[in-house]
């Protein structure tokens, strides 16, 4: 998300979108821009949690809780840019 705002953020100021059509289409680009690496960025988190649920015993409990629970926030993230990707690509007429 901070990804994206600075993108739009960046964006704005540098092409100064003169109507309100212009500047959700700016948005949308930037959205399609990050996208791709988001996506990316959560599949490397998600795979860097796995171990923990390799773990034994006690440590088992402590840590498999807290990385299941932060696995299911990023698969959310990740199913949702899955879903918001291919309609943002079809260059919809706003």
């Amino acid at each position: 998300m901070v990804v994206l705002v600075e993108r739009v953020t960046h964006a704005i100021h540098e092409r100064r979108p003169a109507t309100r059509k212009e500047l959700l289409e700016l948005v949308i680009r930037s959205a399609v821009d990050v996208g791709r690496p988001t996506f990316y960025a959560l599949l490397i988190i998600i795979c860097a949690l796995l171990p923990v649920f390799t773990l034994q015993s006690s440590a088992r409990r402590a840590g498999a809780l807290a990385a299941a629970r932060v696995t299911i926030g990023y698969k959310s993230a990740a199913c949702a840019v899955l879903v918001s990707r291919p309609r943002t690509e079809r260059g919809s007429n706003l």
